[in-house]
């Protein structure tokens, strides 16, 4: 399992369409939208985490700097943060 961090995407993006990006390429156990806790709207980033280790760098190789809503998006393995 791996979760990914996925930024600079447009701001229409919901958790759904996170998850279509990346279904293509292996299985997606979760996808989010991070969201303004005040607003509610979206952050224009998200995490997504995939079932296998492997897909889930295939996904990061054909999507790094896709267009979305005229925004180029990046992604990377999200860091473990401990408190």
């Amino acid at each position: 399992m791996l979760q990914l961090f996925v930024a600079n995407f447009g701001f229409n993006v919901q958790d759904e369409d996170l998850r279509d990006f990346f279904t293509p390429y292996g299985e997606v156990i979760s996808a989010e939208v991070v969201t303004d806790r005040f607003t509610g709207t979206s952050r224009g980033c998200g995490y997504v985490v995939m079932k296998e280790k492997k897909a889930a760098k295939k996904a990061i190789a054909a999507l790094q700097n896709f267009q979305v809503d005229r925004n180029i998006m990046t992604i990377k393995e999200a860091k473990a943060v401990s408190c």
